[in-house]
């Protein structure tokens, strides 16, 4: 469980109220050279050498405003192909990775100047678990791409899949600080003075008669009186004509990129709501903005949030597909919508009358917390934790083999990184194959009932992901590509990352979508004899499986 206790502080970037003596031409021109200064600032960084940047424990010390760490990984399994991927992956996308090795291979030589390669980390050994302060100096997430190893130093899947998964959660767990929600004030509303830099946006400019306006209270209750008091934005909708009430801030010239969404504490009136979100993007577009809907409950305070991902393109309430997805490197403004349509035209079901919206806090963004933990298992493990005997006999080729009773111990090291009090993720990819040629949407399920394929670069991509997506904490799910011809030929982008996480039940609510609880983890059965091993084998629908499943001999062309 990841505890949701809120740590709040300011945002970096203040908010700015534009002056009567500052045109709007120059509020933008100012909001642009913020922009391009701060890109510039980026691309310096990018080329200066690791070794004369400030180091992560370095910059956590110090009290330099908006200093922020940048984010370290640490990769075990680095020289095995699936580990390598995942580097290289990590590095692409601008992390700081540390490769903890037994020894260097000759494919680690390509590792770029972000990737610290820590050697002597031999995890069938217990002698690493000593190098705990080198391991996770600094360290804020933790891949765990390793698997056992034949030949010499032989290393066993029950000491590779679950004691050195069990022991380095243990070690994380004392490393890390408890994952939680942190809270930034994009926009106070803490007195009658906060409320003058909004201004009202109602359906009056369209010919319409609704009105609204905002309002300052001190709390009366003894339970609110810790909160200092609310302000209350509250009007009268008029469903003919226009059918909206909007307010909307100045410019604000607010940078929240290291921000996953906003976050309001509301108490409304049970009606449904939406915030505007104006970016650099459409800064200039008259009607253009990004839209996310809440609901409130009657009488009670909720706490709301909205990921970026959340926020639609629109223009005049209707997608508007020619905008990129929501930035928030610049924050434009913000603004709230009563409106008695939704999108594109669909009623929202808010009804001809009054309305009431009460914030305490103000507006607020939110960083929520990330995958401290990311383990790459293997699709089979839970099947093969609840099969019967017979039930096996017409399971896959891995489930009946079961070599070195790797499925149980893989899943004993998944229990164990469940129970270690990490905020995770437990990835559990389908048939490994040779890297694809053609790009593929990909499918993640839960339950441990799918088979199929994918290549060790698509799960990286996913691991990358994963990492910085608050939607991907506590959950497990099988990975493969898709299977249908539209899957073919398209490449995951960060929006289709975050639907395929959101789409995803956390392992402790298995049962609300119709999931057994996660079952118990078991020690592995005897090994099948030699003539069963040749048995299933031979099997035809074991044939036809490794015949689909071997990589298509390539082509050699003569240059």
């Amino acid at each position: 469980h990841v505890s949701r206790r809120r740590a709040s502080r300011p945002l970096r970037a203040r908010s700015r109220r534009t002056c009567c003596d500052e045109t709007p031409m120059q509020a933008k021109l100012d909001g642009t050279l913020v922009v391009r200064a701060k890109q510039w600032l980026q691309s310096l960084q990018r080329r200066v050498k690791p070794e004369a940047r400030t180091t992560d424990v370095q910059q956590q010390g110090t009290n330099v405003p908006n200093a922020m760490p940048t984010p370290t990984v640490l990769v075990f399994g680095a020289t095995g192909r699936l580990g390598n991927a995942v580097v290289r992956a990590l590095e692409a996308d601008g992390k700081h990775v540390r490769a903890a090795v037994r020894s260097r291979k000759e494919e680690d030589e390509g590792f770029g100047a972000h990737v610290d390669v820590l050697e002597g980390i031999d995890l069938a050994h217990d002698a690493w678990k000593t190098r705990e302060e080198e391991l996770f100096q600094g360290i804020q997430h933790v891949v765990w791409a390793a698997g056992p190893r034949r030949g010499p130093g032989e290393a066993t899947s029950e000491a590779i899949d679950y004691q050195a998964v069990e022991t380095c959660a243990s070690l994380a767990r004392k490393a890390f600080p408890e994952a939680q929600e942190k809270l930034q004030t994009l926009l106070p509303l803490e007195s009658e003075e906060d409320l003058k830099q909004w201004e009202r946006l109602d359906d009056v400019i369209m010919g319409g008669s609704s009105a609204s306006g905002w309002t300052w209270s001190l709390a009366t209750r003894d339970e609110e009186r810790k909160q200092g008091g609310s302000a209350m934005w509250s009007g009268t909708l008029i469903t003919q004509g226009g059918g909206f009430c909007g307010t909307r801030t100045r410019t604000l010239a607010a940078q929240a990129e290291e921000c996953d969404g906003i976050a309001l504490r509301v108490r409304g009136d049970g009606k449904r709501f939406k915030v505007n979100v104006k970016t650099q993007a459409n800064a200039d577009r008259s009607e253009s903005t990004y839209q996310a809907a809440f609901d409130t409950v009657e009488g009670a305070w909720t706490d709301v949030r909205l990921p970026w991902e959340s926020f639609v393109p629109v223009r005049k309430s209707r997608v508007d597909a020619s905008l990129p997805p929501l930035d928030p490197s610049y924050i434009h403004s913000i603004g709230l919508v009563m409106s008695k349509f939704e999108f594109n035209g669909m009623l929202s079901g808010n009804e001809a009358g009054k309305f009431s919206l009460e914030l305490s806090g103000g507006i607020q963004t939110y960083i929520a917390p990330k995958p401290q933990f990311v383990i790459v298992s293997s699709a089979g493990v839970e099947r093969n934790a609840v099969v019967t005997e017979e039930e096996r006999k017409n399971e896959m080729p891995i489930v009946q083999l079961n070599p070195g009773g790797i499925l149980n111990w893989k899943y004993k090291g998944e229990m164990a990184v469940r129970g270690s009090g990490l905020a995770y993720t437990i990835m559990r990819p389908t048939g490994l194959n040779e890297d694809e040629e053609e790009p593929c949407m990909l499918e993640a399920r839960q339950g441990d009932r799918i088979m199929g394929k994918i290549s060790r670069e698509e799960v990286a991509e996913v691991v990358v992901a994963a990492l910085r997506s608050p939607e991907a904490v506590n959950k497990t799910f099988e990975l493969r590509r898709g299977e249908s011809g539209e899957s073919k030929g398209k490449r995951m982008s960060s929006l289709d990352m975050f639907g395929m996480f959101s789409s995803l039940v956390r392992d402790f609510d298995r049962p609300s979508r119709g999931l057994y609880p996660l079952p118990m983890a078991t020690d592995p059965p005897p090994p099948p004899t030699p003539e069963r091993v040749q048995e299933i084998l031979n099997d035809p629908r074991v044939q036809a499986r490794m015949e689909a499943d071997r990589p298509a001999p390539r082509e050699v062309v003569n240059q």
